[in-house]
Formats: C-alpha cells, sequence, structure tokens
C-alpha cells in the first residue's frame, strides 16, 4: 500500500479547565493499486494549546475512537473518496463534541 493521503483538521476550539484546546480530526489513507483497495484511518484528539511549551494531547473518552474504513475503487477515484470519509469524520467528531451537555471538561 502507498500512503495516498494525510489530511488534518481542526474541528473545534474549546476553553476548558486546562485552558485553550483544539479538537483534531486527523485522517490517513492508502491505496493498493494491486487490490484497488483504499484504506482511510481516522483519528481524533484533544491538543492543549501551550504558548509557553510543547503542545500536549489527550484522549479524553467522549471522542470517537479510532475508526478504519476499507473499500475498493478506481485509483482516480481514490483521493475524492478518501476526502468524502475524512469529511464524514470530522462531522462524527464534531457531534462527539456538540452532545456533551456544556463544554466537554471530563479529560
Amino acid at each position: 500500500m502507498k500512503n495516498l493521503l494525510s489530511i488534518s483538521d481542526i474541528v473545534e476550539t474549546l476553553e476548558n479547565q486546562l485552558g485553550t484546546c483544539e479538537v483534531c480530526a486527523t485522517a490517513e489513507a492508502s491505496f493498493a493499486d494491486a487490490t484497488a483497495e483504499l484504506v482511510v484511518d481516522c483519528d481524533c484528539c484533544l491538543r492543549v494549546v501551550n504558548q509557553r511549551g510543547a503542545d500536549q494531547t489527550l484522549r479524553p473518552e467522549w471522542l470517537p475512537r479510532k475508526d478504519s474504513v476499507k473499500t475498493h475503487l478506481p485509483r482516480e477515484e481514490a483521493v475524492a473518496a478518501a476526502k468524502d470519509i475524512f469529511r464524514s469524520w470530522v462531522k462524527k467528531v464534531r457531534q462527539a463534541i456538540h452532545q456533551q451537555p456544556s463544554t466537554p471538561t471530563n479529560l
């Protein structure tokens, strides 16, 4: 499999007891020419933005767990399909944020 696409997005910025945090969604897409299989590995995290040092990433329980999507399609459709899968993942992450009773603080 060859790496086809790496994509990330800051879904939302939150303020909580840790300070400013960014909810980030990522996807790594690979494509196997021999089998015409697209694999998109999706993940997300909460990144604590620290202006005085390295950013810290956390995995609160309210965020969706890693997911992997596999499908077979022609190579010329693979990038568009990977982007569609990522958009769907971002939507799922956004829903998880907004399903919290208030700003997520249970880290």
